[in-house]
């Protein structure tokens, strides 16, 4: 005898089948609705130049950080990019 697992006819097997598929096109309307509206808009490409800058400011934040303080003035600057970036 197999499992309700195995069964492909078993109601929850069913359901859950039909469940994927109504997903599925749910999440296609939706994906082509988000990506229409990023391109009427210029989200899309706003949004990819604010991740590459975050990726360069954050870049030069961990130099600062690795870097070894060698005075004072340097300390400084390492507590600031500290407290802007909450390390």
């Amino acid at each position: 005898m197999r499992s309700s697992f195995e069964d492909k006819t078993h109601p929850y097997n069913v359901l859950s089948r039909e469940r994927r598929r109504e997903f599925k096109e749910r999440k296609a309307e939706y994906d082509a609705e988000r990506k229409d509206i990023e391109q009427r808009t210029g989200y899309g490409k706003m949004d990819r130049a604010y991740t590459r800058q975050i990726f360069r400011a954050g870049r030069a934040a961990d130099k600062v950080l690795f870097h070894p303080a060698r005075s004072l003035a340097d300390l400084a600057v390492k507590a600031g990019v500290n407290k802007v970036w909450d390390y």
